[in-house]
């Protein structure tokens, strides 16, 4: 049955997203200790690890819209259990139980990352401000500092 489908799928997207979450960390890391060969690296894995988690995702919601029209309900994870056979409805719920702790979590580093990236865009910005400002100033005739070899 369908219900067996998305549990396999759920464990599937709890993996990938764990995968992910561990490849977002090591960016954070990169980015943080300057490794932008690694960082590279890394988001190349992270790519890989989205187009999986986006396939999954796609079929996820397949096997939720037939259950759903299989059963005549919700597409919710408790709605489906209340039509699943008991150990298949309890193995569906454990599943969906599992996945969200791992989506908070993702989502979480993915911020810690997104705020460290603008720290890092923020602090390039004034430094090339402060060098054209230099460079500017060891203009000839602006006189300002004579630069000149």
């Amino acid at each position: 049955m369908d219900g067996q489908s998305l549990v396999e799928v759920l464990l599937q997207q709890t993996d990938v997203l764990q995968k992910m979450h561990s490849v977002v960390v090591k960016q954070r890391e990169a980015l943080k200790e300057k490794h932008l060969e690694l960082l590279q690296q890394l988001m190349k894995e992270q790519q890989s690890l989205a187009f999986e988690g986006e396939a999954l995702e796609q079929e996820r919601r397949r096997l939720a819209g037939r259950l759903s029209s299989a059963y005549h309900c919700a597409p919710t994870i408790m709605e489906f259990c209340s039509f699943l056979p008991e150990q298949e409805g309890v193995e569906l719920r454990e599943a969906a139980e599992a996945l969200i702790p791992v989506v908070r979590n993702l989502q979480a580093e993915i911020g810690i990352l997104s705020r460290l990236v603008d720290e890092n865009r923020a602090l390039s910005d004034i430094l090339l401000a402060e060098w054209r400002r230099l460079e500017g100033m060891a203009a000839p005739g602006c006189g300002g500092l004579d630069m000149s070899v």
